[in-house]
């Protein structure tokens, strides 16, 4: 989704936060043909659209007519989204970590363990990150040790019904 800062991003199913839900349902249903066992999405870098409540709304308003939940990737200072999420009938649920906004292995062990105190101390978190190496190994590295600890890693969609 578009964010505030317009860097590098073009992508093919880029949503501008001034489509409207024809708009929206176009680009849907590209990506529901591409990706036919999607349970749900999340804004990604979407900090203006995110921004828009109209376009909160009519992006509210997709989802629910395909089922589809949503995560708020929290890329600005506004955080209204899940809960117009939830007023349509959407599961909804915002991220409370970034595991590595930076891609420095030992950044993203301190977000992991961030993220780990929220859980431990709320009794559950949203940790989110991208598809990169540097994440992957610091998961593999991690993850044994807080499950011996009595950590459970689940996917965000349990959690989105749970919350």
């Amino acid at each position: 989704m578009e964010p505030k800062k317009l860097v590098a991003m073009d992508e093919p199913d880029m949503v501008y936060a001034n489509f409207d839900r024809s708009q929206l349902t176009g680009v849907f249903d590209r990506i529901e043909r591409e990706l036919p066992n999607a349970v749900g999405v999340n804004n990604h870098m979407g900090s203006r659209a995110m921004a828009d409540s109209s376009f909160v709304l009519n992006l509210a308003q997709e989802l629910k007519s395909r089922n589809l939940d949503f995560v708020d990737s929290r890329t600005g200072k506004e955080f209204f989204s899940v809960g117009i999420m939830k007023d349509a009938g959407v599961s909804a649920v915002g991220r409370d970590v970034f595991l590595d906004f930076d891609v420095d292995t030992q950044k993203i062990e301190a977000q992991l363990s961030r993220l780990i105190r929220i859980a431990r101390k709320r009794g559950w978190a949203i940790g989110i990150g991208h598809v990169r190496q540097e994440t992957l190994e610091v998961l593999q590295r991690h993850l044994p040790k807080y499950e011996s600890e009595g950590v459970s890693f689940v996917f965000a969609k349990d959690l989105i019904y749970e919350h």
